[in-house]
């Protein structure tokens, strides 16, 4: 445990038999501070579409649970 507050992750996302143990290690390190914005970003591996793009609504489902779009921030990303 360490009084020093995190900005933010990067881990990795391959299978979870690859990967998991670093994804959880870095979760469960910000995991005491209960960030009010989050923000979960991925790759486009295959090309279509935009460089860059945000979901502006709607709900992430992920291995730790649902997560809802902030919408504003969304759009400022866009």
């Amino acid at each position: 445990s360490s009084d020093e507050k995190i900005f933010g992750v990067i881990c990795p996302h391959a299978g979870y038999m690859y990967s998991g143990p670093v994804a959880t290690n870095s979760f469960y390190s910000i995991s005491s501070q209960k960030p009010e914005l989050v923000i979960i970003t991925g790759p486009n591996h295959w090309r279509i579409g935009c460089n860059v793009a945000a979901m502006k609504e709607g709900i992430w489902k992920t291995p730790l649970g649902e997560v809802e779009i902030d919408t504003e921030c969304a759009i400022e990303i866009n």
